[in-house]
This record gives C-alpha cells, structure tokens and sequence, in this order.
C-alpha cells in the first residue's frame, strides 16, 4: 500500500518516517478502511469518501493530495480513468504499509488440496519464467 499523488499537485520528494510527518498534507481516504484509526491518532488532515475511485479523482483536480491504496488498484483506478494522463500520478518511496496475500480455500470445498497445489505449481512456474516479474514491473509493484 502506497500514498499516491497527482505530478501537478505535489512533487515526489515527500520523504516521511511517521504518520506525524505527513500533517501538513491533505490526505484522502475512503470511510471504514482500516487506516482510520491510525490517520486519527496522527493528527492527519483526512477528507474521507465512500470509495477509491472519488479519492483518485480528487487527486487529480488538487483536492487531496495524497491516497494511500494498494498498488494494484491504486495503478488500475488511475489507467480507467485518466488512461491520457496516467503519467501524471505516481506513489511514493516509501510503502505505508506492506501486505501479503494469499489464496484460501475451504477445505470442505471439493479437491481443495489439489486446487493449491495446482496453484501453488503454476505461480512456481510463471516465477522460473519470468513472467512474474514482468507483471510486477508493468503495474509497477516492487517484489
């Protein structure tokens, strides 16, 4: 999970170690996400929305000027709505917060164990190939 930013509203030299050292910027957010309660404690100036979609929009026309959103969906709000200027958008350095991701599956779901597996042996091997890599490079997620 990144802060991203619009170019034309805030250059990427925003260097934070803390939540705190972020008070001066207008952050977006979206109601009921998990960060809340951390933004609140920090004394951050947050105007919250209903979803990401209003809070990447806000970016782009300088109402906010940061959004913290994993990667992947911050990269694909930004390519379906502003696909002409997605160059102007970028995330910080630094990650507000690292997450890993897993795929579960019911063990009373029919051939469970031989779903993961299966799972398990594909991402192996896109990861030999390569391919894997170049997902990452292309929605600009570092591994």
């Amino acid at each position: 999970i990144r802060f991203f930013y619009h170019k034309d509203h805030l250059s990427n030299a925003v260097r934070w170690n803390t939540l705190e050292d972020l008070k001066s910027y207008k952050i977006g957010g979206v109601i009921g996400y998990w960060y809340q309660t951390d933004f609140a404690k920090a004394g951050l100036n947050v105007e919250y929305t209903t979803h990401p979609e209003q809070s990447i929009k806000k970016l782009q026309t300088g109402r906010i000027q940061l959004f913290p959103v994993n990667d992947l969906v911050g990269w694909y709000l930004v390519e379906k709505h502003f696909a002409d200027s997605k160059n102007r958008f970028g995330t910080l350095e630094k990650p507000y917060d690292m997450v890993s991701v897993y795929l579960m599956v019911s063990k009373s779901y029919p051939n469970s164990e031989r779903l993961l597996k299966q799972f398990d042996a594909m991402f192996h091997k896109i990861k030999e190939s390569g391919e894997y890599q170049n997902i990452l490079k292309k929605h600009k997620i570092a591994d």
